[in-house]
């Protein structure tokens, strides 16, 4: 570092100056610290559960918590139960089911939360 007893401050001419200001970023070498490519992979898939879930939210259903909505939201449920029993329910069996949680409901084993 004895260039900098040269100049103490950078000087915009000098090519020295220029070559100790440049810096390498982290990602930049994936193979010695990948934790910067992890952080990216998990803000992006935060990115897309978060945007899931207000969809699911704006479409009146309740994800049991925002990790795994956007997958929950690419399963397509179509009804609260579904989601809290995590199982899609095949569509000539819906009216059964949605029978059979009237009658819970009527019975009081079951909320109208579905729980």
């Amino acid at each position: 570092m004895k260039h900098r007893q040269t100049h103490p401050t950078p000087v915009d001419d000098c090519w020295a100056c220029k070559v100790l200001s440049v810096n390498i970023a982290a990602a930049a070498t994936p193979t010695r610290r990948p934790e910067p490519l992890r952080v990216d992979r998990r803000d992006k898939q935060l990115d897309a559960d978060l945007t899931a879930y207000k969809r699911l939210r704006n479409g009146g259903l309740q994800p049991t918590r925002i990790d795994g909505s956007a997958d929950l939201e690419r399963q397509e449920p179509s009804c609260q139960f579904e989601i809290d029993t995590g199982a899609l329910i095949p569509k000539e069996h819906m009216s059964r089911v949605q029978e059979g949680l009237a009658i819970s409901k009527e019975m009081g084993l079951i909320t109208d939360g579905g729980k």
